[in-house]
This record gives C-alpha cells, structure tokens and sequence, in this order.
C-alpha cells in the first residue's frame, strides 16, 4: 500500500509537472478580460501600496464600483489577488529588481501574477491523477483522467485566462480529496481550502453542503464535521474583512443590479444544449458520461453522491444567474468548476471497451478547446456584439454565429500563440537572452515530465482488473 501510495504522488507532481509546461508554452502573457484586468490592478496595488483601493484610471473599466470614502475597488472575492500577490511580488521585486537586470520589473512581476490560473489548473491535474490512482487502483488510469481533464475539457483554455475560475476550482479538487483522505488533518484542510474558495468566488457557499455531504458518507461523523466548520473561519473572516475595507458593512458585495434573476430553464437550456454556449459542444467528453454514471455509482457511491450534487448545484445557480453564459469568454465559462468532477467518472471506461470512444471524444474535445487559444476569442465576439450585451443572442442562439466556427475560420496556423518564445516582448520585459533561456528551459520542463510519467507508469505493475474495486483513500 505504501509502494502504491508513493508512486501515485511520483504520478501526480509528474503529471503537474507537463501540464505546467504545457500551459507555459500556450500561456497568453495577458488578462484577456476586463474582469482578469480589475483582479490584476488588485493584485498589484495590494503588493506595492498595501491597499485594496485602486488608481482612479481603473473607472475605466465597467466591473468597478465606489464604495467607502468614494475610492475605487474591485466587486470580486479577495482570494485571487492574494494568491497572484505572492507570484507578482516575487516578479517584480526579485526578478525583475535583482535578478534580471535590464528587466522592466513591473512588467515580470505582471506576467508572473499572470501564471496562476496555469499553476493552479496544473495542481487540479495532478491530484486528480492522484485521486484517480487510488479510486481505480491504477497509475494509467489516475493519470489518463488527469490528461482528459488537462488537455480535453475547457481547463485548457482557462489556464491562460485571468479568470478565477481555475483557483476556485483547484479548491474543490483539494478540498474533495482531503475529504477523501478520511483524517482529522484532511477534515481541517477541506474546510480551509473550501473558506479559500468562498473568498475567491463567493458562489462557492452554495457546495459546501455538498462537501459536508460527502463528509458524512465517507464516515466522517461529528468530529469531522466541526473540524471542516473550524477551517471555514479564516476564509469567512477573509470575505467579510473585504466587504468591510471596501464598503463598512459585512454583508455588502458589490453587486448592484446583479443576482439570481435569469430564468431557470432559458439559462439550463443554454448551458446544455444552446449552439454558443453549451458544455457539449465544447466538451464533447462529456457524451461519455451517460455511460460511465452507473457503474461509477456502484463503485464509488460517496464520489458519486459529491459529483452529482455539485452538478445539480452548479448547473442550477449559474442558470439563474442574470447573465448566466457568464459574459465573454470560451464556453459555459460558469461551468469550469465541474470539469475534473465530470471527467473523473470517465475512469470507469478506460479499462472497457468504451476506452476508444473516451478517445475519439477526447480527440474532438482536444481540438475544439485549442479553437479557444488559437484564436483570440475578444475579437470575433467585439465584431458580433459590437459591444452591446443585448446583441450577445446573436452567437447564443444561432448556429451560424457559433464561435467554434468563427475560430475555426480565423484559424491561422503561422501565428500560433506560444509566448514563452516572446518573453522579451516589451509588454512582459524578460531580457535577451534570458527570455530565450527560460523558453528553452519550459520546452525541456514539457518533455521532461512527459518522459519521467511515461517511464513510470512503463514500470509500473498492471492490475489484475484496473476497474474491478474502487477504494477510498485511508
């Protein structure tokens, strides 16, 4: 068991490992969004000036508001800037400062800040390999859903993308898999890590009673339970000290005119099946799903229980949000948080027959998701909507207007986006020839990892049936 255990961590950080390097290579070098570049300037202004106002130039931008003393702030959860706090900080004061000369250091420590929606889609990889390993009791298959998820789903694209969808995401996986671990310690860091979910997005109180749920059927009675409520505190003393800083009443968020006013079944019908937005279309793995639930829910019936509340939860806050396609971006962006919970049941294939469909649906899930990076998805949908929100029906609803397709008509292949060969950009400030040095270096960290998980699960000893029990971590 310890063997096991051990070799399903060398798998994970592997793992981690070449997703990272993967998301380095394709990693866009900027916010994308107006949303990405509010948290940014947070970020940034949190770090040099101590404070979570911003510079009065950020009015600018719609996603602002006023609050106390009339200063300008940011309307979003605290725990993204804090996160990119630690990336920017070291960008700006230890490399671009010290290490770098000739660097510009706001610039370094910008692009750094940048890098946490990769580092944190990546760490998602790797424990869902490492989660997969143990439920299926094989390497091959942990790390095969790790690579579904990574490469196949719109965790992709994400990784480049200022949003905090991939850090609340990263979250939940920790927070499941602590559970899972079925220990007083795992029970404290589930609830810390689902408090650090809740300051990152504020929607993430709605699965807690998930999470508590799968608590309690893993056999985690009271003690486990108080101890998830305990590490709850530091990430609700987090949102209420923000709402405090920002507005001098605790329960103020910032959200004027915006709430759970959409209509239910306009808003679940569009994140299921509309031609702009539905996660089928730009997920096509997940048509495999139907035929993984069952066996899956025999298996694993705690894992099961916790993936299908989550759905149910999701899928019924972001419908009755009042923009519920999430506002630009790739895809059913609300829906990044269930990725590696819908992927993870597709390990219960991979040992069947079913395991090349998984394939074939993994290869068109690959492809549509690269459509996401290849193309800069702010200048098909500036051209539809001509800036107006009521315009954005154009592409929900009408086929001819889907941006998979657009992307793939402005696909051009001599301007593919790999930005760790344009470091030394002005706009990212890495000199010559460390620019070249460290893209070379992102290159060997890809290939590297990728060998060092081929030449471990090589090694590694095959089960008699990789899918024929699904243990829980102990």
């Amino acid at each position: 068991m310890a063997s096991r255990t051990r070799d399903a961590i060398r798998a994970a950080c592997w793992t981690t490992l070449f997703l990272l390097g993967v998301y380095l290579l394709i990693n866009g070098g900027q916010t994308f969004i107006s949303d990405g570049e509010i948290m940014l300037q947070t970020t940034a202004r949190l770090v040099d000036y101590h404070t979570l106002t911003l510079a009065e130039e950020a009015a600018a931008f719609p996603q602002v508001v006023r609050g106390q003393g009339g200063f300008l702030f940011s309307p979003y959860g605290v725990g993204q800037p804090l996160a990119a706090g630690a990336l920017y900080a070291f960008g700006t004061y230890v490399l671009g400062m010290h290490l770098l000369p000739g660097a510009l250091p706001y610039n370094v420590g910008r692009f750094c800040a940048l890098l946490l929606p990769a580092i944190a889609t990546a760490l998602t990889g790797g424990m869902l390999a490492f989660w997969g390993a143990r439920l299926y009791q094989s390497l091959r298959i942990g790390v095969l859903v790790a690579l579904l998820y990574g490469l196949g789903t719109l965790a992709l694209p994400y990784s480049r993308f200022f949003f905090s969808e991939p850090l609340f995401t990263c979250c939940l996986v920790l927070a499941g898999l602590a559970i899972a671990l079925r220990s007083p310690w795992g029970m404290l860091l589930a609830g810390l890590v689902l408090g650090y979910a809740v300051a990152t997005r504020i929607a993430g109180v709605f699965v807690l009673p998930a999470f508590v749920l799968y608590a309690w059927l893993v056999g985690q009675r009271l003690k486990g339970l108080v101890l998830v409520g305990v590490g709850l505190v530091p990430g609700a003393v987090l949102v209420l000290l923000n709402n405090w800083i920002r507005f001098r009443a605790i329960f103020e968020r910032g959200y004027e005119g915006q709430g759970f006013t959409g209509n239910f079944f306009e808003g679940l019908a569009g994140l299921l099946f509309s031609p702009g937005k539905s996660v089928l279309l730009y997920v096509p793995l997940l048509l495999a799903l139907p035929l993984a639930v069952w066996p899956f829910a025999r298996r694993c019936k705690a894992e099961a229980v916790l993936i299908g509340a989550l759905t149910l939860v999701i899928l019924i806050y972001s419908s009755l949000w009042w923009i519920w396609w999430g506002g630009w971006g790739w895809g059913p962006r609300f829906l990044v948080p269930l990725m590696p919970f819908l992927i993870l049941p597709l390990g219960i294939l991979l040992g069947t027959q079913w395991r090349w469909l998984v394939l074939v649906l993994f290869v068109l899930s690959l492809a549509v998701n690269a459509l996401g990076i290849l193309v800069d998805f702010n200048v098909y949908l500036s051209e539809v909507t001509q800036g107006s929100q009521e315009r954005e029906a154009i592409y929900l609803y009408n086929p001819a207007f889907s941006p998979i397709v657009a992307h793939l008509q402005r696909l051009e292949w001599q301007q593919v986006p790999i930005v760790s060969f344009q470091l030394s950009r002005s706009d990212i400030g890495f000199p010559e020839p460390v620019a070249t040095y460290i893209s070379f270096g992102i290159v060997a960290l890809t290939v590297g990892a990728l060998l060092m998980l081929g030449r471990l699960l090589w090694r590694a000893t095959p089960q008699p049936n990789d899918v024929a029990a699904c243990a829980t971590l102990r």
